[in-house]
């Protein structure tokens, strides 16, 4: 059973490098950022930035306290 959970989030680790917007996501939010800050770092379409990082969120590598992203 620990064996499946390992090979899930072997998979969820490896589609998250997959994605370059997400990579960025995840080096620039360093010790917390606000979205709007990451828009603007990233110059990204607030779309694009909304659906990667609900699913970094989603998945546990991204979280938000009180509108900081850590």
């Amino acid at each position: 059973m620990a064996r499946v959970k390992d090979t899930d989030e072997l998979r969820k680790l490896f589609k998250t490098s997959l994605n370059p917007i997400r990579r960025k996501i995840i080096a620039h939010i360093g010790e917390g950022k606000t979205r709007e800050e990451l828009k603007k770092e990233l110059n990204l379409l607030i779309s694009s930035l909304k659906f990667n990082l609900d699913w970094l969120i989603v998945e546990g590598y991204v979280v938000d306290e009180d509108g900081i992203l850590k």
